[in-house]
């Protein structure tokens, strides 16, 4: 039944009998009780993180000119020192896009190999055949069974069962390892493929999202999954596909199917003009493109409202719930979630820039309920559920699809939203600025002024004495015969500009010590010494490498959910068109379970330019020459390493087999010609030679440089 005592049910009832269209479908009450309480559940999150938002919208004020907005209409001086730090710290967290790592987790394979090389060649052995000791020619086979006879015994001969059952084990663990190490291929390829395939580009998105980390305290990144044709609510996220052009088509054909009293499409409306030229495109195109796979979605920070009983942001500890707020027109909601909401939701303006454009929206919340592990959408206004509560759409193992990248992480419980950058530098850049406005004042109330005696000059005098040209020679009128003009005119005492007082290092200083940034990074210093902005590059250096801990596992985690995502939802037909006909993937889709304990894979993120690669280059160089005599050493984890701090793909860079650059050039050189004696080049040989330079380890910034070897 329709409750005639809700304003907005029956509203939306007689306006329906007037147009002569079907009621709108009934709600059962208990719906509309468990909708009223989300909403009242949601209002008061919201509530209690209502100052956290309120800072975010500051600091992005800060962030954006350097001042808030009162300051910068009085149009006094400002120098945006945290916009600088800002670009400068992104720079150096996200030079590029990281590419994913995917290997086998260490397991305990073997149950009988001992993990000795000594052991499989003694099973190699025992499995062998038997030969003559005297003439060296296998045994002779069985007559009756046709196998091997044991002439020393006169039986058939079986190999050791044992050393079967262990080389058995050792080929079905090296074909299951080579497997593993395909699959983690394909999925590396299939990582770089989709994150090249965002509509938004997933670089920019990315270091946008460390901009929002850095001047909001938290920025957000969301894993979904798009499926062919299926319109969804985050209108950055998707792959560049014809998805968004079907979808809008969509949503126009359903509005022209609507009378217009009801809301639908006027014959010679804008939409439907739109709707004829969407028409005509995709029916004048020879192929239409859709496709499906993981996309990324970055909100802005004050668009995910946590629960109140939030106590960790990066793990979402003891939130049992997430919601996303959205605001989209009765159209699109219809789009969305085919449920017509006109006439019954709370309208809302749509303010861009301070101004309101337009009317008409509607406040969508996009719940993710861990507790019932169930999704669900509901909006303001309306009894019923847009969306009904369900399993969610994109199955990860920890449930919540948002990944948060937080610095300057608290050790707090009750407030969880760290202090950002630009927050923890709005006093030093306040101070900065009036610092400077101070001086411009102090340099404006030093300009040349004159003093006189009321009415003893004439306007035409004061213009005069104001607007006079070099070497000009000035005849005043409002002098007496005879009379001084020193005595008529007269300079004023004025303060003399005192440097100390304007002196902004004292504010540098502070930088330093709250985000790490030292005024070398942001320009020249003011009489610093070499030694001083090296310790404090230091400083700054093991302040990044904590940000780019805090960066790098996000980014980790969000791989590792990417992996579980396509192993559950990509079949192997689009993994094959992807990473080529030779991937391997699973046939049928794995079990939940078995992604949840990881069984496979586990996907590491890496490579997205680590500030102190100078220092890791150091490092290198020093510890090779002892690297290269150790005996034993494995090289291809060494040339892991070196392709990484050189930025070089491994494949390209190590082959597996292949001799060392020395030892192929004394392969190449020259023989001794006839007659000359073999020993003419001493007893190195070859390698006797000149060696080019740069053997040694240098010097880098910071570190110095080692002494040159001591000969033996």
């Amino acid at each position: 039944m329709v409750d005639y005592d809700n304003p907005a049910d029956a509203q939306e009832t007689a306006q329906a009998a007037v147009n002569g269209a079907a009621p709108p479908p009934e709600i059962p009450a208990a719906e509309k009780a468990l909708v009223k309480r989300w909403l009242r559940t949601i209002k008061g999150d919201a509530a209690h993180w209502k100052d956290v938002f309120a800072r975010m919208e500051k600091c992005e004020e800060l962030a954006a000119e350097g001042a808030d907005e009162q300051y910068l209409k009085s149009d006094q001086y400002v120098v945006p020192i945290i916009t600088r730090h800002i670009n400068q710290s992104v720079a150096q967290l996200y030079a590029k896009n990281p590419r994913a790592a995917a290997a086998r987790r260490k397991r305990l394979m073997y149950q009988l190999w001992d993990g000795k090389p000594e052991s499989i060649q003694s099973a190699m052995q025992a499995v062998a055949p038997p030969v003559d000791a005297g003439s060296g020619l296998p045994y002779p086979p069985d007559p009756v069974t046709g196998g091997i006879l044991d002439i020393r015994t006169g039986q058939p001969w079986q190999p050791d069962p044992n050393a079967v059952a262990l080389l058995e084990e050792v080929q079905a663990v090296a074909a299951q390892n080579a497997m593993l190490d395909k699959l983690a291929t394909t999925l590396e390829l299939t990582w770089d493929y989709f994150t090249s395939e965002q509509g938004a580009g997933f670089k920019e998105q990315m270091k946008l999202l460390v901009r929002m980390a850095k001047t909001c305290g938290v920025g957000y990144v969301k894993l979904a999954f798009q499926r062919e044709l299926q319109p969804r609510p985050e209108l950055a996220a998707g792959i560049d596909d014809a998805t968004t052009q079907l979808s809008a088509l969509a949503q126009l054909q359903e509005k022209a199917s609507r009378p217009p009293g009801d809301g639908g499409m006027e014959a010679d409306s804008a939409d439907s003009a739109q709707k004829g030229f969407l028409e005509r495109q995709l029916s004048e195109t020879e192929s239409v493109i859709a496709r499906e796979g993981p996309v990324f979605d970055f909100p802005h920070p004050t668009e995910i409202i946590p629960s109140k009983k939030l106590r960790h942001l990066k793990t979402w500890t003891g939130a049992p719930h997430l919601t996303r707020v959205f605001h989209k027109t009765p159209d699109e909601i219809q789009a969305l979630y085919g449920v017509d909401i006109r006439g019954r939701y709370t309208e809302y303006a749509k303010s861009e820039g301070g101004e309101t454009k337009e009317e008409g929206y509607a406040c969508v919340y996009e719940v993710e309920h861990k507790e019932a592990g169930q999704t669900f959408a509901v909006c303001v206004g309306y009894p019923g559920f847009l969306r009904q509560p369900g399993p969610p759409d994109t199955r990860l193992e920890r449930f919540y699809t948002y990944f948060a990248l937080v610095f300057n992480e608290p050790a707090s419980k009750r407030k969880p939203f760290p202090p950002s950058d630009v927050w923890l530098l709005r006093h030093t850049q306040a101070a900065y600025n009036l610092s400077r406005e101070g001086l411009r004042e102090h340099r404006r109330a030093n300009r040349p002024k004159y003093f006189t005696k009321k009415g003893k000059l004439s306007r035409e005098d004061k213009n005069k004495l104001a607007n006079a040209e070099a070497h000009s020679v000035i005849e005043l009128q409002g002098l007496q015969q005879g009379e001084d003009v020193k005595t008529a005119i007269q300079r004023p005492d004025l303060a003399p500009i005192d440097p100390a007082m304007y002196d902004t290092r004292g504010y540098f200083e502070d930088m330093l010590r709250t985000v790490g940034a030292q005024e070398a990074n942001l320009g020249g210093t003011s009489s610093a010494t070499a030694t001083e902005s090296s310790i404090a590059e230091q400083s700054r250096s093991a302040s990044m490498a904590d940000n780019v801990d805090d960066l790098d596992d996000m980014l980790t985690a969000l791989a590792k959910a990417f992996g579980q995502l396509c192993l559950l939802e990509l079949s192997k037909d689009t993994v094959t068109q992807i990473a080529g006909p030779g991937a391997v993937w699973p046939d049928a889709a794995m079990s939940r379970e078995d992604i949840a304990r990881d069984l496979l894979l586990e996907i590491k993120a890496g490579s997205n330019g680590r500030p102190n690669r100078a220092a890791d280059i150091a490092n290198m160089e020093r510890a090779w020459p002892i690297l290269s005599n150790l005996p034993g050493m494995n090289p291809q984890p060494v040339a892991k390493k070196i392709a990484h701090l050189l930025d070089i793909e491994l494949e390209d860079l190590y082959v597996e087999g292949l001799p060392s650059f020395t030892a192929m050039n004394a392969l190449m050189g020259k023989p001794a010609p006839m007659g000359a004696e073999p020993t003419m080049q001493g007893p190195a040989g070859a390698a006797n030679a000149p060696q080019p330079p740069g053997m040694n380890a240098g010097g880098q910034p910071a570190y110095p440089a080692l002494a040159p070897p001591i000969p033996a």
